[in-house]
C-alpha cells in the first residue's frame, strides 16, 4: 500500500512526512548515522499523485502542510524537510515537462511559514532556509516567507493556448500570469503581444513554439523562468524591459536563430552589450545569442563568471577570448559550438578549477587554446588540450 495514503488513512500525515515510528526508512547511502530517506517518501507522495491526480495532490499537500504548521511546534529539521518537498515537487514537475499546474501558497499557509521562520530563525539551519526560499522565488516565482508583489487566481492567468492557434496570439488583458508550458507545442504561433497587465511568464511557458519570429513582452513583467522561450527556433531578437529582475541563461535554450538580445537601460538587474546578456554590473555573462553575428567572440574585461549554458549552439563563432579577471566558468558554459577553433585566454592561474574545468568542454573538438606564456596549466588540460604559449 502507499504508504503516504496509508498515513493520511490513519491521519499521521506528519509521522510520514517527518519518518517517525514505522514510517522512518534509513537512507543507507549516507552511512550509519542516516536519517530519514526523504526520497523515498517524495516517492509515495508523486504516486499518490499519479493516482488521484495533481491538482488534488496539491489540495491535499496544502491541507496537510497547514495542518503541521498551525501546531507552531515543528523542529529546525522538520521546517526543511517541508521545504524539501516543496522544492522536489517543482523539481519533478520541470523535469517531466508536465503541462501547466498551478500551486500557489495561500495567504494562510505563507503566514504559517513566516511564523514558524521566525521562531526558528536562530536555528543553524537559517540559512539553508533562506536559501531554498530565495530558490524557489528565484526558479519558480513561488513565494514563502513574503507576500507575492501581485494576486494570483484563475482569472488573471493564461493556462493554456490551443496548440491549432495560428499567426498572431494577443494575450488578453487583464492577464498577470502566462502559466509554465502554456504555450506548449504551438508551432503555428507566429507572433505574441502582451498587455501591460502581464507580471509573470513563467517556465517552460513558450516550449516548442518553432514558429515564433517576435514576441512584445509586457513592460510590466518581473519573472520570466527557466527555459520560457525553450526551442523557439525562428526568434531572431528579444528585448528585456526595465521591470525583469529573474532571467538566466536557459530561457532561451536551442533559440538558434537569435541573434541579439537587448535590455532597457534602466533595468536595475541585467544589461545588454554587444548583443549579449550580463548581470548589471558586468560581471557575469548570462547569454550569448546563438545565432550572434561575429566570428571572434570577445569577452570583456571585468568579467568574472560565466554562467552555465552562456555560449551553446552557436556555428558561426570561430574564436573566443577569454579576460584576464575570470575566475568562474562551469564545464557547460561553453559548448556545442563545432566550428570554435581558437580559445585565447587571460587567466594565469589555470590550475584554478573553477576555471579549468569549465575548459574541458572543447578538447574534443581541436580547439586550440592559447595562454599567457607564464601561466600556469592545469595537468589535465596539458594532456587533452593542444596548448600553445604566447
Amino acid at each position: 500500500m502507499n504508504k503516504y495514503l496509508q498515513a493520511i488513512e490513519r491521519n499521521e500525515v506528519r509521522d510520514f512526512l517527518f519518518g517517525y515510528g514505522e514510517y522512518f526508512e534509513r537512507n543507507y547511502e549516507w552511512g550509519e548515522e542516516a536519517g530519514h530517506n526523504q526520497a523515498q517518501a517524495f516517492g509515495y507522495i508523486i504516486s499518490y499523485g499519479e493516482e488521484i491526480g495533481f491538482d488534488k495532490l496539491f489540495r491535499r499537500l496544502e491541507f496537510d502542510f497547514t495542518s503541521i504548521l498551525e501546531n507552531n511546534d515543528i523542529s529546525a529539521f522538520e521546517y526543511a524537510y517541508m521545504l524539501y518537498y516543496i522544492e522536489e515537487l517543482f523539481h519533478y514537475y520541470a523535469d517531466t515537462k508536465r503541462r501547466p499546474f498551478d500551486w500557489t501558497p495561500s495567504d494562510r499557509l505563507c503566514d504559517l511559514y513566516r511564523l514558524n521562520f521566525e521562531r526558528l530563525k536562530n536555528s543553524d539551519l537559517c540559512e539553508s532556509y533562506l536559501s531554498e526560499v530565495d530558490f524557489l522565488k528565484k526558479e519558480y516565482n513561488y513565494y514563502l516567507l513574503e507576500k507575492a508583489p501581485y494576486e494570483r487566481n484563475s482569472k488573471n492567468t493564461l493556462f493554456e493556448v490551443p496548440q491549432d492557434t495560428v499567426g498572431e496570439y494577443v494575450v488578453p488583458e487583464g492577464i498577470i500570469r502566462i502559466r509554465n508550458y502554456a504555450f506548449d507545442g504551438c508551432s503555428h504561433v507566429t507572433s505574441v503581444k502582451m498587455p501591460d497587465s502581464v507580471r509573470s511568464i513563467e517556465w517552460y511557458a513558450f516550449k516548442g513554439c518553432t514558429s515564433l519570429e517576435s514576441v512584445s513582452i509586457s513592460p510590466n513583467v518581473d519573472f520570466i523562468g527557466e527555459n520560457a522561450f525553450e526551442g523557439c527556433t525562428k526568434l531572431k531578437s528579444i528585448f528585456i524591459p526595465a521591470s525583469v529582475r529573474i532571467i538566466n541563461s536557459y530561457v532561451l535554450d536551442e533559440c538558434i536563430s537569435l541573434s541579439k538580445i537587448e535590455v532597457a537601460e534602466d533595468n536595475k538587474y541585467f544589461a545588454s552589450k554587444d548583443g549579449m546578456l550580463y548581470n548589471k554590473d558586468m560581471t557575469s555573462l548570462i547569454k550569448c545569442p546563438s545565432a550572434i553575428e561575429t566570428h571572434n567572440l570577445v569577452i570583456p574585461e571585468g568579467v568574472t563568471a560565466i554562467e552555465s549554458n552562456a555560449i551553446c549552439g552557436s556555428t558561426k563563432i570561430k574564436s573566443i577570448h577569454l579576460p584576464k579577471s575570470l575566475k568562474q566558468i562551469n564545464r557547460s558554459s561553453i559548448y556545442d559550438c563545432p566550428n570554435v577553433s581558437e580559445l585565447h585566454i587571460g587567466v594565469k592561474d589555470l590550475t584554478n578549477f573553477h576555471v579549468a574545468d569549465g575548459l574541458m568542454s572543447l578538447a574534443d573538438q581541436q580547439c586550440v587554446y592559447y595562454v599567457p606564456s607564464d601561466a600556469k596549466v592545469d595537468e589535465l588540460l596539458l594532456e587533452y588540450c593542444k596548448i600553445v604559449r604566447e
